[in-house]
C-alpha cells in the first residue's frame, strides 16, 4: 500500500473516487477492508489537497456531502494531518481565540446536557442564558472565518470555499437556532430537558468542526493569507475578545 504515497493527486483522487463510487450507498457499513483502504488513501492528502478534493468530487458527479460523511467516519485520520491545538498558539494570537471559544462551548453543551432534572425555572434560565451568550459568540465567529478566512482561501487558490466547513456552519446555525427556540421562556426547565437530543446533535457537530478547523482550515489559512489579511483577521479576533 505504501505505492499511494508515491502517487500524484490525479491518480490518488482517481482511486479514491473509485472507492467512494463502490461504497457510497451504504457508507455506515464500511467493511474493514474498505475502511483500511480509504483510511491509507486519505492520510495521504495535505490539507490543501484536502480543500481541492472536495471540488474534484463535484466535478466527477459526487454530492459534496460525500467528502463530509467520509471525514466524520475518518475523523481520527484528520487529527493525524497535524497536533497543532490551542497550547500551541500563544494567547494573542487569533486561532487561539477561536479555537479557545469552540472549547467554551463545548464545555458549555455538556455542562446543559448533565443537567437532567432542573430544581426550579431560575436555574434553567441561567443555563439558558448561558449557552445563548455562547451562541452568540460562535455566531460571531463563524461569520469572521467566513469573511476573513473562507474568501482569501477561495481568492488565493481559484477554489470554493470549504465545503464542509460552510456546510457545518449552516447546520450550527439552525441548530442553535432551534435550542433557542427550545429554551424561550415560560417553560425552559422543562424544554431544555426535553430536547436533550438537540444539544447532543449539536455537541458532536462542534466537537468535530474544531478537528476540521485546526487541521484543515487553520493550516491553510496560515499558508495563504498575505500580511494585510492577517492584520485584518487580528483585528476583528481582538475586537471579539472578551
Amino acid at each position: 500500500m505504501e505505492v499511494l504515497f508515491l502517487e500524484s493527486f490525479k491518480e490518488r483522487k482517481g482511486r479514491l473516487i473509485l472507492l467512494v463510487r463502490n461504497i457510497v450507498d451504504t457508507p455506515e457499513r464500511l467493511s474493514s477492508q474498505e475502511e483500511a483502504l480509504f483510511g491509507n488513501m486519505i492520510r495521504g492528502f495535505t490539507p490543501m489537497e484536502i480543500l481541492r478534493l472536495e471540488k474534484e468530487f463535484e466535478d466527477a458527479g459526487l454530492h459534496p456531502s460525500i467528502i463530509h460523511i467520509f471525514c466524520d467516519v475518518h475523523l481520527g485520520l484528520l487529527k493525524e494531518f497535524s497536533s497543532t491545538g490551542i497550547d500551541d498558539y500563544s494567547s494573542e494570537h487569533p486561532f487561539y481565540t477561536l479555537s479557545k471559544d469552540h472549547k467554551d462551548l463545548i464545555k458549555t453543551l455538556k455542562a446543559s446536557l448533565k443537567n437532567d432534572s432542573l430544581p426550579d425555572s431560575n436555574e434553567a434560565g441561567e443555563l439558558s442564558e448561558k449557552l445563548n451568550t455562547a451562541f452568540a459568540r460562535k455566531e460571531a465567529h463563524m461569520k469572521l472565518e467566513e469573511e476573513l478566512l473562507f474568501f482569501p482561501i477561495m481568492k488565493h487558490n481559484s477554489l470554493p470555499g470549504p465545503i464542509i466547513l460552510i456546510r457545518e456552519h449552516d447546520k450550527m446555525r439552525h441548530s442553535m437556532k432551534l435550542i433557542r427556540d427550545m429554551t424561550r421562556p415560560p417553560s425552559r426547565a422543562e424544554t431544555i430537558n426535553k430536547h436533550n437530543s438537540e444539544l447532543s446533535t449539536i455537541l458532536g457537530m462542534v466537537i468535530s468542526h474544531q478537528y476540521k478547523e485546526s487541521t484543515i482550515l487553520f493550516k491553510i489559512a496560515a499558508e495563504v493569507l498575505d500580511q494585510d489579511e492577517w492584520w485584518a483577521v487580528q483585528e476583528e479576533v481582538s475586537k471579539l475578545s472578551p
